[in-house]
């Protein structure tokens, strides 16, 4: 049996953010820029779908519940973390007037979520928290796998590009206030020092 994918392969050569984004608007599927080259990004499971749903879900809740201006979305919007880097995070929460319905591109998150996938971890362990923290705007990354505690990077102070404050949090240690989004709770806590 030959597999034969239903999305065209990706371009080869190099491109830059702006070029990944004019090309990747007329695309099937979805697709992550890194160092220039585009990434095809794998179909979902229904677990990652579910808590990706969860936690926009809690960040919605919190953001209405603190009465703050900022708005949360899910899935599909571009996060341009270099001059060819482009990262699509599963969650995202922004400050400020709310985006126009065409918009593809998010420059200014404050908290970036990534739903960790068996094939994923490392990156997103790595290369994406690194990369989020390059934009000034970002003061939260959280990461969650299913059935493990979550993950959580502070920005400490203004002008911080390092990912040393990236720790996992184990069951049985305090974990961050609403940072088990997994199960549904109050992200108030993250929004509060964002």
């Amino acid at each position: 049996m030959t597999f034969t994918s239903r999305y065209p392969e990706p371009p080869r050569q190099r491109m830059s953010a702006e070029e990944f984004l004019a090309w990747s608007e007329n695309q099937p599927g979805r697709y992550e820029l890194v160092d220039g080259l585009v990434y095809a990004q794998a179909a979902e499971r229904a677990a990652h779908a579910e808590m990706k749903g969860l936690i926009f879900l809690a960040l919605i809740c919190a953001i209405k519940k603190r009465g703050l201006s900022c708005h949360a979305l899910v899935d599909g919007m571009a996060a341009p973390v270099g001059v060819r880097t482009v990262f699509e995070p599963d969650t995202l929460v922004y400050c400020g007037p709310k985006l126009p319905p065409d918009a593809q591109l998010i420059d200014n998150p404050i908290i970036v979520v990534e739903v960790i996938s068996p094939t994923t971890g490392r990156n997103d362990h790595t290369r994406k928290v690194a990369g989020y923290f390059q934009l000034d705007s970002v003061k939260h990354y959280l990461s969650r796998r299913s059935r493990r505690p979550p993950r959580r990077a502070s920005r400490t102070r203004p002008g911080w590009r390092g990912a040393h404050a990236y720790s996992a949090r184990r069951r049985g240690k305090t974990r961050p206030a609403g940072a088990d989004a997994g199960a549904g709770r109050d992200l108030s806590g993250v929004m509060t020092r964002a």
